[in-house]
């Protein structure tokens, strides 16, 4: 079966497809705004001729993802950070597993910061309750993303599961590319970075090797993406508070307008920390066992790789104090910064109907990264 047949449902545009699937895209006033806000003092006539010099995805992430990106860092001023890199083997493909903090920006960041520094790009997953329009559907495709289906009928689970895990399996050691993932389905509404065990067997299901093997030939490396100020902290902060109150429904346009608020909130510091690829933690991890451990094991190693290469801004140790009454992480901020934090928590809420519900669940977002952070350094002494 050709992957054609095999993938035609989840894979990316391919590149042949590219131009045309793009010319279409050019007509839809929603695809036109975002090219604006990319490249507003560029006509959109200007911008038809480029796609028309456009015919692959690494194309169009040269001639205008990169471009355009540049353009908002430069006019928002947003100050991008990272470190890692020098754990990685360049021409090697690994399969990034991290943290999700922003539909967009997480992974458009990361392929940005592989990009300058000359480093295999990656296709990235992307969950299928986001693309219920398909114009954007187009545009994640043409953009290297393979798709994510959700809510799959459980009879058929499996067979997908095993799918999508051979999927990425040839990605990475076929066409000797890498890929992106989050550790869990969905971003985190709560700054609780959390890797789902059920990811990680998924990413062995395609392989016939040992459990050790199987997973090593993918070469996992955890990554943590830190946002001074998360993009869409309060749509998260409101989602929390309706779950908890049983109001959430599901809304579509919401998840679009997330999809491309991210874009255009303004961050002024963001930090992209890499991990220690894990199969150095696989050696070490006992031959025999129960599998069902194993996989435990290996996600709590890739939480802790997350949780200690994660930027903690000030206002972290702020929200870890106001949400436990106490000082004990003064000495890590200034009267000045909690007095801004608290100003800028209460001009998000104070519209709300319920605004100290709602700050609760903001301040959780803040204040969560520091917990994990503590809660991993008392397991460590603790053996």
């Amino acid at each position: 079966m050709t992957e054609k047949d095999l993938y035609h449902d989840i894979r990316p545009h391919f590149d042949h497809d590219v131009n045309s699937v793009l010319s279409d895209l050019s007509k839809k006033p929603e695809f036109q705004a975002l090219c604006n806000y990319f490249y507003p003092e560029v006509s959109m006539g200007d911008l038809k001729q480029r796609f028309g010099t456009i015919h692959s995805a690494d194309d169009f992430k040269k001639k205008f993802v990169y471009g355009g990106i540049n353009n908002v860092i430069n006019r928002e001023g947003i100050n991008i950070s990272m470190h890692g890199l020098e754990k990685l083997e360049k021409g090697k493909p690994y399969l990034y597993v991290s943290n999700h903090r922003d539909i967009l920006l997480d992974t458009v960041l990361l392929n940005y910061i592989l990009a300058k520094y000359d480093r295999k790009l990656c296709q990235i997953a992307v969950g299928s309750n986001l693309l219920n329009i398909p114009w954007v559907s187009d545009l994640v495709r043409i953009n290297k993303s393979f798709i994510v289906h959700r809510n799959v009928p459980t009879r058929q689970l499996y067979d997908y599961s095993n799918r999508l895990s051979s999927y990425i399996r040839s990605v990475i050691t076929g066409k000797n590319e890498s890929v992106w993932i989050a550790q869990r389905e969905g971003r985190s509404k709560d700054g609780n970075d959390q890797t789902q065990v059920s990811v990680l067997k998924m990413f062995a299901m395609s392989s016939a090797e040992d459990v050790y093997e199987n997973l090593k030939e993918l070469n996992i490396v955890p990554v943590a993406f830190s946002y001074e100020y998360d993009p869409s902290d309060i749509m998260k902060a409101i989602e929390t508070h309706e779950a908890r109150t049983q109001q959430a429904k599901n809304k579509p346009a919401t998840e679009l307008k997330d999809m491309i608020g991210g874009v255009l909130e303004k961050n002024t510091k963001v930090h992209v920390g890499i991990g220690k690829p894990m199969n150095s933690f696989l050696d070490e991890l006992p031959v025999e066992g129960n599998k069902n451990n194993l996989f435990k094991a290996f996600a709590q190693k890739i939480d802790e790789e997350i949780h200690q290469n994660f930027m903690l801004w000030e206002h972290n140790y702020i929200a870890y104090d106001l949400k436990s009454g106490e000082a004990k992480m003064a000495h890590k901020y200034t009267q000045r910064a909690k007095e801004e934090f608290v100003h800028y928590l209460e001009q998000r809420t104070s519209s709300y109907s319920d605004p100290q519900a709602i700050l609760s669940s903001l301040i959780d977002i803040y204040a969560n990264p520091v917990i994990n952070r503590l809660h991993d350094k008392q397991e460590q002494n603790s053996y």
